[in-house]
């Protein structure tokens, strides 16, 4: 036998590939019952007599950085941005999707008192893009490391349905709005929370 313990843990919220989820892992880590239903069950597919207590739900862990502490005015100056509302778009890390596309759609039908902040991550061409094509009230930043700051100033994330960015908006109590889905990954990410 091996002296290693194989720890498996997904953290997408509301589906998952059978790659997750095999049943000669010491231990499997879920953060969402529909999740630990399903890894019981796809493991019990492999070994029909399956110990249920090998799989552990314990929620999605999120820095504590992203509890509000303070007031959204107080952010809203850490992050540089002026009275009023703010619409966060995000990309991940590594600014994806349509982002430049859904900064301009948002600027065309803002209303006065609101800003845009789009974190390009490390697409440059983006924020380039972004920087040069949209007006005043829409602001592109590259990668950031305060990204608790931007979520607690913001008023509404537009974002893909990452697990990590969903909890994370949550955890803020921020409304999110999801643009798109990595395709079976994170699909049902966008189920589970709607």
């Amino acid at each position: 036998g091996r002296s290693t313990k194989f720890l498996t843990v997904c953290t997408d919220l509301g589906s998952a590939s059978k790659s997750w989820f095999n049943a000669y892992a010491d231990r499997i880590v879920v953060p969402t019952p529909v999740l630990r239903e399903k890894a019981i069950r796809m493991c019990r597919e492999e070994v029909a007599e399956y110990d249920e207590e090998r799989v552990s739900m314990v929620g999605l862990p999120v820095r504590p950085a992203f509890r509000p502490e303070g007031s959204k005015e107080n952010y809203k100056k850490k992050v540089g941005v002026e009275e009023g509302k703010m619409v966060l778009v995000v990309g991940g890390g590594d600014g994806m999707g349509p982002i430049v596309e859904i900064a301009a759609s948002i600027e065309a039908s803002l209303p006065p008192d609101t800003s845009v902040v789009v974190i390009c991550g490390s697409n440059s061409d983006a924020q380039s893009r972004i920087s040069s094509t949209c007006g005043d009230k829409v602001k592109a930043v590259g990668y950031v490391e305060n990204m608790p700051e931007y979520m607690n100033a913001a008023d509404l994330l537009v974002s893909k349905a990452g697990p990590g960015t969903i909890a994370e908006a949550a955890v803020c109590g921020l409304p999110t709005l999801l643009y798109d889905f990595l395709p079976g990954q994170e699909e049902g990410n966008v189920d589970f929370v709607t």
